[in-house]
């Protein structure tokens, strides 16, 4: 839970605003970058924050897992909808988000088959779609991770393929 210390602009006592940006001067060393404080469970510890080790991931990471898995199954305009609807700020969104999503509850996986949230044949059914988005990784195939290309490249077509057989565990 995120605690109350002023609204973007105002200086709290380690000298930065809300968001962890120093108002003025230069950061002093005995304060943190980042306003560890103002998080719940998370302490400043010298030159960084100690986070609580996660002993059990909440069943919200797994809510968050199935949605990607059912976002990488959908077709091509309905993802760029969704990449569309993140409102990243910058350049136009690319389709990298739709595996990072991915990957961040694949990491997962195994306390969500020992919680008994998933079968014991989960990876089994999302391990090839991680296969797949491993192989378009790289330098080498940095066209693939273009929005466009969710609609033109047959590798996405094939993803697609595998998270619509994954979800029928």
């Amino acid at each position: 839970m995120l605690a109350a210390a002023g609204t973007s602009g105002e200086m709290n006592a380690a000298g930065t605003d809300c968001t962890g940006r120093y108002i003025r001067g230069t950061p002093r060393l005995d304060t943190p970058l980042w306003p560890c404080a103002m998080v719940e469970g998370i302490e400043w510890a010298g030159w960084h924050c100690k986070v609580p080790a996660m002993t059990e991931p909440h069943v919200r990471t797994l809510v968050a897992f199935l949605r990607a898995v059912a976002i990488l199954a959908l077709d091509a305009p309905h993802q760029r909808a969704w990449l569309a609807s993140l409102g990243l700020p910058g350049e136009l969104a690319v389709a990298d988000e739709l595996a990072l999503e991915f990957d961040d509850g694949y990491l997962l996986l195994p306390a969500f088959i020992s919680n008994g949230w998933l079968p014991a044949n989960a990876r089994e059914q999302f391990g090839p779609i991680d296969a797949a988005l491993a192989a378009m990784s790289g330098n080498d195939h940095q066209d693939v991770w273009a929005v466009e290309a969710l609609s033109t490249d047959q590798r996405w077509e094939e993803v697609r393929a595998l998270a619509r057989n994954a979800l029928k565990f």
